[in-house]
């Protein structure tokens, strides 16, 4: 999936401007129009067939004041001629009450979601809320709103709601919630699963006199460790994003003669036990998928399979949004430049250009010099250089933005045409647009001397996204 958003907390999205109307708005309906259709293109929103604004994925207009009476909306693929319409849905507007009308769902089933407030405002010191599940390929779903700092594996936290795609909670015609002013942290896991959070907003803040509809919506971007963001709908001002707050970490066994090892991930003065075992087993060349995690601060360790003794570690800070791997390299035995270490290695998770896919090299083969990256061609002779001189234990500094296609890709030393790695044949790389990836050299070019032992030259594709 998981925006880069900056990706996580509040992101303030573009608004279309609607115009005032004429006649008295204490008589009429305020209405609003949100696109939760998360394959669906831009669209243009038009009540009783005048367009009152444009909308892409999780934009939302602001209120507007309409008559009251049988009122159609119709949502039409923005910039086609003749017009598309994608949607078209009729409300019934009761004078004073506040609409929003989700497009929902995917294009296949695209239906109107329509969410009625009676405009009441909160108790002072309390902010008023509503909750919809407007997320097309979650579950049923445990919501929990919390102190910033409660432990969900406490038993006497109890779900707050329980609902699934299409809830509305309070339901149509019921007043809405009224919660203290405050911080608060909202938790996301799928019915009766506690321990799987699926979404953690962080602390977020929400102030007296606040007046919020806030929407489960499908999260379309790779960086984000969960299924859903969180779209907060207030009743005046812009509408904003929240992805989840967590970081995101991936760890590998790239230490070619490290025999098979088990990798915890903990708090710095924890001990390694099976509470923060990550990646049991892990023999060379295998690494886990992005795990996410509370920001804060970690200590990941290394022990020898089965062991719960440190043999290597390395002590980080993750911060909200933030993605890392981190790498198990060099030699067991040696010193130096080639000493057994944990590396860690910032991801950039973001999506490509339009049109393109990413690929990044990082340079983990011990024993071997700098290197050049090439393109082999189906003779196996070099077609071009992707990436020039990168020494060991270093990534490129930034990913590579190449065309979707099929790449036989290899390396050679810096400067020279042989001798090709992993072989003369090179390694095949099928990228589609979009698409996240990161070649890693591993191995030993000789398995004798200080790679006595070890696991010979390869490249090992990981993909990012």
């Amino acid at each position: 999936m998981k925006n880069p958003f900056v990706r996580f907390g509040l992101l303030t999205l573009l608004i279309g401007s609607l115009a005032g109307c004429d006649g008295d708005s204490h008589k009429n309906a305020q209405l609003r129009a949100v696109h939760a259709s998360p394959d669906a293109p831009r669209v243009d929103i038009l009540a009783n067939n005048s367009k009152i604004a444009e909308a892409s994925y999780a934009e939302a207009t602001t209120f507007r004041s309409i008559e009251t009476g049988n009122t159609t909306i119709r949502l039409d693929v923005n910039g086609t001629q003749p017009s598309v319409t994608a949607l078209t849905a009729a409300v019934n507007l009761e004078r004073n009450k506040l609409y929003t009308v989700f497009a929902a769902n995917r294009v296949a089933a695209l239906e109107a979601l329509t969410v009625v407030d009676d405009g009441n405002a909160p108790v002072s010191g309390s902010a008023k809320l509503r909750v919809v599940h407007a997320a097309p390929g979650a579950p049923e779903v445990d919501v929990y709103v919390t102190a910033p700092t409660q432990d969900l594996s406490d038993a006497s936290v109890t779900p707050t709601l329980t609902f699934g795609f299409k809830t509305i909670v309070p339901a149509n015609g019921m007043r809405a919630l009224e919660v203290p002013a405050g911080d608060y942290r909202i938790r996301v896991t799928p019915k009766d699963d506690k321990a799987s959070v699926v979404y953690d907003s962080g602390s977020v803040p929400i102030a007296a006199g606040a007046d919020l509809l806030v929407a489960a919506v499908q999260e379309d971007s790779a960086a984000s460790p969960a299924p859903i963001s969180l779209l907060f709908l207030p009743r005046t001002g812009a509408s904003s994003v929240a992805q989840d707050a967590r970081a995101q970490v991936r760890v590998a066994h790239f230490s070619p003669n490290t025999p098979t090892v088990d990798v915890y991930l903990r708090a710095p003065t924890a001990a390694l036990g099976a509470q923060n075992l990550a990646v049991p087993d892990a023999v060379f060349g295998a690494f886990s998928n992005f795990l996410p995690v509370e920001a804060g601060s970690y200590r990941a360790s290394v022990a020898l399979d089965g062991q719960t003794t440190e043999a290597i570690g390395l002590d980080a800070t993750l911060a909200a949004g933030q993605d890392v791997s981190v790498f198990a390299v060099g030699l067991n035995g040696s010193a130096g430049a080639q000493v057994l270490r944990l590396a860690a290695y910032p991801d950039d998770l973001s999506a490509p250009a339009t049109g393109k896919a990413k690929l990044r090299v990082i340079h983990l083969s011990p024993d071997a010099p700098a290197v050049d990256v090439v393109a082999l061609s189906s003779g196996g002779v070099i077609a071009s250089r992707l990436i020039e001189n990168l020494a060991f234990p270093n990534a490129t500094a930034q990913y590579l933005p190449l065309d979707p296609g099929t790449y036989t890709i290899a390396v050679v030393p810096a400067g020279q045409s042989t001798p090709i790695l992993p072989s003369n044949t090179g390694v095949t790389i099928t990228l589609a647009a979009g698409e996240i990836r990161s070649a890693v050299a591993i191995g030993c070019v000789s398995t004798t001397g200080a790679c006595a032992g070890g696991s010979p030259f390869s490249l090992a594709l990981l993909n990012d996204n």
